[in-house]
């Protein structure tokens, strides 16, 4: 969110989307890696229903 209202800030400057895009695309990519090593380290005491990025949805 702060990134974001950054962007917005500097009237949706290439760099700053650039960054924007960075930002999103490196933390899914880190929650995703650790959604996985918390089901690989814990199997089956880790909650099957939970979801890596947006709760109930992905």
């Amino acid at each position: 969110m702060i990134y974001f209202s950054f962007y917005l800030m500097s009237n949706c400057d290439s760099s700053w989307h650039g960054l924007l895009s960075w930002v999103i695309v490196s933390q899914t990519l880190s929650s995703i890696l650790a959604h996985r090593w918390y089901v690989n380290k814990f199997g089956d005491r880790y909650p099957k229903r939970r979801k890596a990025i947006i709760p109930f949805i992905f």
